[in-house]
């Protein structure tokens, strides 16, 4: 007999799911700009999502999109699909009692870190809870995956021109910005050492 509950959801995977969500709330209130992806804020359509009280409602606004929640556009394949397809799900987290309600800008942001959690429970099959409680391990997780041998990050080594100190000379690419390692190897994931 196999373990009993659902399968483990991989960390990266949990974590890019979350932010692809918190991305798409916040630049359809806001335009935002995201390497290749640039497009205009839908802000009337953020602001009838967060008053939608029937999944009709949710997928009748994500129709009438055409950027941030519109499956034809670049920027909005993933969201697009998944929320008309989760719109029952969203609705449920509109009425949550930990989502926030208040009208000041702060909530509005909190109100979309919840709602990005509570789309990445619905997408995994996971509850609100779970997907809170498994986050920040996700997080550590995916940090200790790109941790170097010398115990620093892969972010904190000078892997492209783009830090001031790496731009001072060629020969400082692969140097950790820390610590006198030389070259940037992956060290692989930091495992507790049992009894």
């Amino acid at each position: 007999m196999g373990k009993r509950g659902p399968h483990p959801v991989d960390p990266s995977y949990l974590l890019s799911v979350e932010d692809a969500w918190y991305r798409t709330f916040r630049d359809l209130r806001d335009w935002k700009t995201h390497g290749f992806i640039s497009g205009p804020g839908e802000r009337e359509l953020w602001e009838e999502l967060k008053k939608a009280h029937s999944a009709k409602q949710v997928q009748k606004i994500c129709r009438r999109s055409k950027y941030w929640l519109n499956p034809h556009w670049k920027g909005g394949y993933f969201i697009g699909i998944a929320l008309p397809q989760q719109a029952s799900g969203f609705v449920t987290a509109l009425k949550h009692k930990r989502c926030p309600r208040s009208d000041r800008p702060s909530s509005d942001d909190k109100r979309m870190r919840f709602l990005a959690k509570a789309m990445t429970a619905a997408v995994t099959g996971r509850s609100v809870r779970t997907v809170e409680d498994l986050l920040p391990e996700a997080r550590s997780r995916v940090e200790q995956e790109f941790q170097c041998s010398c115990g620093h990050l892969k972010q904190e080594h000078c892997l492209t021109a783009h830090r001031t100190y790496c731009t001072k000379s060629t020969k400082n690419l692969g140097h950790c910005v820390f610590c006198m390692c030389t070259k940037y190897k992956y060290g692989g994931i930091r495992q507790a050492r049992s009894g």
